[in-house]
Parts: C-alpha cells; structure tokens; sequence
C-alpha cells in the first residue's frame, strides 16, 4: 500500500518540496510498534506501546501474539512476529491485495 512517508522523527518527509509517496507497511507496523491504545482518535484500540510493555521483564510469547493480533486487527495478514531472547525484533506481515 502506498500512503504519505514520515521521516525518522515522524514528520512528514518531503523532496523537492512535495510529500513524498511510497510503500508504507513498515512505516505503519512501526507507528503500530511504538504508539499506544488511546493514541489514535479514529481507532482507539489501536497501539502496542513497546516502550511500556519493556520496561519489565517481557513474556515472549505473550509479546509476539499480541503485536501479531494488533498488526491483524489493523488489516495486516499473516503476521508472523518473532522476539529473540538478545531483543532482537522480527515481523514479517502483509496487507490484503
């Protein structure tokens, strides 16, 4: 899906003046990734918070699963979340076609 990019302050990102357009799966499961319930007005279930849910020991497995059913809520399919016991974060999902 293409939309409107954010730079890595989440500002918008412009070139040459305009918005910039392009792939935005991955920007999208990362503002998923770090906002909270609450934060989007449209869609206040929406919002994984990983900065409250890490500052404690982190069940892994609750961990993946509940990112998996935030990312498929927000229409991704096929969430596959992996957390590595060093913290290392891997997801791999998509959007209906």
């Amino acid at each position: 899906m293409n939309d409107i990019l954010l730079d890595e302050n989440d500002d918008l990102l412009f070139e040459n003046g305009d918005l910039v357009m392009g792939p935005s799966e991955e920007q999208e499961i990362g503002l998923i990734l770090r906002t909270n319930q609450g934060d989007w007005r449209t869609s206040p279930l929406t919002g994984f918070g990983v900065d409250r849910r890490t500052r404690n020991e982190v069940n892994r497995v609750d961990f993946e699963g509940e990112l998996a059913s935030q990312l498929r809520l927000d229409g991704f399919e096929d969430a596959q979340v992996r957390l590595s016991e060093q913290g290392e974060l891997s997801v791999n999902a998509r959007r209906h076609a």
